[in-house]
């Protein structure tokens, strides 16, 4: 378990490690927590992956931490909400296969100094278009990792058909055969489509998945980027001239890395050309994106968009109607509990942002605070 703490101001945010714990009983962890923290009372959010034993309703540390601190609104990682999309959409049968074959290759030649090392010379001999030598690791848990393997497995594919080429003539028995079924898989179709699609996507959401990682990720803009992330990816799917780009894309990498197109019995079964096959694995990866996107998002972005209400680029067009039950949750944390009084310093603070120029107006909830101590106290929460 860890705290942060702000000690109600932005600008001296402190992290301390309480205990590394299984959690045995409430009662256990609730004397962790009136041990060593007493400022308990004023803990009011707590953020953790989607497992079971931290997010349970009914026995989960959010839970029994909330028994004592009823305003520690629990909220689901975003990182890991973020990893949880990407990885839902890359559980389809046919991207599962994909990135087996691309964790299988990389384990296997990074597992030898002389395959590592005939691998860098044969990416310099085959590209001048980056400076990398070696593939990156493919993790199955961290995804900005996830991100850069499938990006870099694609920039160095040649020189990789080339070194597993290279090992099928002067390898040993075991290597020749292993390189000799990689390259056959690498040069098949249901492999090289997965490769396109997820690589275009992935560079995407990389900047996001990145963004999402830092101690400093402004979560409002951050929400407001994956809205952004949602409405383009649903423009990709009815933009023939996007579909047909990509495709062409497709078609000339296969071309140059001589890879058959031809569809396979399977997939000519359910699919009349190599297009429509691509265009439905695009479709249908896309669309498990988008759909998981809206499903894990949507607690983040009423919390997030509520408060960010308080922003001053925002509140002037906001009535105190709109965000009161902020002002009613975060009462004991305020001044007074008086409401008439929340609306009135509400309104005041409204009317003065309102005569600053546009450009002047704190849009983060860092620039809020270091300019606006008016609402220092919510937006600190």
């Amino acid at each position: 378990m860890r705290l942060h703490h702000e000690a109600f101001s932005p600008f001296n945010k402190d992290h301390k490690f309480l205990s590394i714990l299984s959690i045995i009983s409430r009662s256990y962890v609730l004397s962790l927590l009136e041990a060593d923290l007493q400022e308990i009372q004023q803990k009011i959010s707590q953020g953790y992956d989607g497992a079971n034993v931290v997010s349970g309703q009914l026995g989960g540390v959010q839970k029994l931490i909330r028994d004592v601190v009823p305003r520690a609104v629990y909220v689901h990682c975003s990182n890991h909400s973020l990893d949880l999309v990407l990885a839902y959409a890359c559980s389809l049968q046919l991207i599962k296969s994909f990135f087996g074959t691309v964790k299988s290759i990389i384990k296997f030649i990074s597992s030898s100094p002389k395959r590592k090392k005939l691998l860098a010379q044969a990416i310099e001999s085959t590209t001048t278009e980056t400076r990398r030598r070696h593939l990156v690791r493919l993790c199955d848990t961290r995804w900005v990792e996830k991100h850069n393997s499938i990006i870099v497995f694609k920039q160095l594919f040649l020189g990789i058909i080339v070194a597993l080429e290279y090992f099928v003539d002067h390898g040993d028995s075991e290597t020749s055969g292993l390189s000799r079924a990689y390259v056959k898989a690498l040069r098949d179709i249901d492999f090289a489509i997965p490769l396109g699609i997820v690589s275009r996507v992935f560079s995407i959401t990389k900047p996001y998945v990145e963004q999402l990682r830092k101690p400093t990720c402004d979560l409002i803009k951050c929400y407001q980027r994956i809205e952004q992330i949602s409405t383009y990816l649903a423009e990709l799917i009815y933009d023939n001239n996007q579909l047909d780009e990509l495709y062409n894309e497709f078609v000339t990498f296969a071309e140059a890395n001589e890879i058959d197109i031809y569809l396979s019995r399977t997939a000519s079964c359910h699919h009349k050309t190599t297009k429509c096959y691509f265009k439905h694995v695009y479709e249908v990866f896309i669309n498990t994106t988008i759909q998981e996107l809206g499903r894990r998002f949507t607690e983040h972005q009423k919390i997030a968009m509520t408060i960010s209400s308080l922003i001053p680029s925002f509140v002037v067009n906001t009535n105190f109607s709109n965000v009161s039950t902020l002002f009613d949750y975060y009462k004991d944390d305020l001044k007074t509990d008086d409401t008439n009084i929340h609306k009135a310093e509400f309104d005041t603070r409204k009317f003065m942002i309102q005569k600053l120029p546009e450009t002047e107006r704190p849009t983060t909830t860092d620039d809020t605070m270091k300019n606006d101590t008016t609402s220092q106290t919510l937006l600190s929460k």
